[in-house]
């Protein structure tokens, strides 16, 4: 009988330690949510020391995330360096020297005529800093569409042999005056094959 005395002991020893383990782990667990915020995080009555050290170690890592989110944002903002683009998942690449031509559907949804749209380069950025654009053609130069109907546009950029690697964005209206909504291409220009 002594034997499983004990062994229950031993038992209630563990236990115990185990119990004071997850209870330090909660408390730094708490400690390191309340550095990161520099706020008292809330106490959850009757909640499980290891369900705490998740929880506060969660708001912690989520805090610090929020700090490099914001710093990334702020150091990118005006900075040349901050002001790489990301490459775009689609969109066409072109070799320095040659031609891009986009095939372009311009809608009108509307009851009356669209006369006089005269298609206009507004600005062109590469790699995310501002450029001069590279020689465009529209095709045709003015569009007139029927009410309900759509007219076809054809932009052509006709790349330099020396132009910028990189990812390029184009700016344009298709409208007769500044108002007009302007729309966005995205190309990558990489260097000519020889």
């Amino acid at each position: 009988m002594s034997g499983d005395g004990a062994g229950d002991n031993a038992r209630q020893l563990a236990a115990a330690t185990v119990e004071t383990l997850l209870q330090s782990g909660a408390a730094l667990a708490r400690g390191f949510a309340q550095a990161v915020s520099g706020k008292q995080p809330p106490v959850v009555p009757g909640e499980a020391p290891l369900a705490a050290m998740v929880r506060h170690t969660s708001a912690g890592v989520a805090g610090i995330l929020k700090v490099a989110v914001e710093a990334a944002r702020s150091a990118g903002a005006g900075s040349p360096a901050g002001a790489v683009e990301p490459v775009p998942s689609s969109g066409p690449i072109v070799g320095a020297g040659e031609t891009l031509r986009i095939p372009l559907s311009v809608d009108n949804p509307g009851a009356e005529p669209m006369t006089g749209l005269t298609p206009a380069v507004l600005s062109a950025t590469c790699n995310g800093l501002p450029a001069r654009a590279h020689p465009v053609e529209f095709t045709p130069a003015t569009l007139a569409i029927a009410p309900f109907d759509f007219e076809k546009l054809v932009l052509t950029v006709k790349v330099p042999r020396k132009a910028a690697e990189g990812l390029w964005r184009l700016r344009f209206r298709i409208g007769p005056d500044e108002a007009a909504a302007a729309t966005e291409i995205v190309y990558r220009v990489v260097r000519a094959q020889a």
